[in-house]
């Protein structure tokens, strides 16, 4: 007789979450059922960092996608015991580079200029802690912009759907000021060509 194939589950959150209703129990009772090597799909409209920590704790590692205006599919996969072999629980994930927060970066766009926050220049730094939270330094192409708050937000949320991230703030700056020269050359070739 063939071994069975793991169990899999999907959870759209999101109708439940706009009902105001709070989705963890039903989450954490489809984790339960979930065997070693299976996967359970979270759609939300947020990335829910705190769940991460909780399902690390029974043995799941998880992969988050962006959907954009959709929200997020979080793949929560429950290890193997001879994955989790020698682990203690609650092993933190790798750290993200800030390479690989730029990265993350690369959808958000100025809507104002259609072009990604990274390449317009407007990311002056980004830092990540030992535990995982992420800083991000930003600043906008003009004192008073009234896309900034959208900006943050999707900075946010780009940068909490990276793997072993905790946290994310951000910090609005306006020194040194922006000017056309932190535009990436392929960024400026783009927009010369409009």
């Amino acid at each position: 007789m063939g071994e069975s194939l793991p169990r899999d589950a999907v959870l759209d959150v999101r109708p439940d979450i706009a009902r105001g209703e709070e989705p963890l129990s039903k989450i954490l009772t489809a984790a339960r059922g979930i065997e070693p090597g299976g996967r359970l799909v979270v759609q939300a409209p947020f990335v829910p960092v705190p769940l991460f920590g909780v399902l690390g704790k029974l043995g799941f590692e998880n992969e988050t996608e962006n959907l954009g205006p959709e929200g997020f599919r979080i793949t929560f996969r429950r290890r193997s015991a001879t994955e989790a072999a020698g682990e203690p629980p609650g092993v933190p994930m790798p750290l993200p580079s800030e390479s690989d927060v730029l990265d993350a970066l690369q959808p958000v766009i100025d809507p104002e200029l259609g072009l990604s926050v990274v390449d317009l220049g407007l990311v002056y730094g980004v830092s990540i802690s030992p535990e995982g939270a992420v800083h991000v330094t930003f600043t906008a192409t003009t004192q008073g912009c009234p896309v900034t708050p959208m900006l943050a937000h999707g900075i946010v949320r780009a940068a909490s759907a990276l793997r072993g991230v905790t946290s994310v703030s951000t910090e609005l700056v306006w020194e040194p000021p922006w000017d056309p020269s932190r535009i990436a050359p392929e960024a400026l070739k783009r927009l010369e060509e409009r």
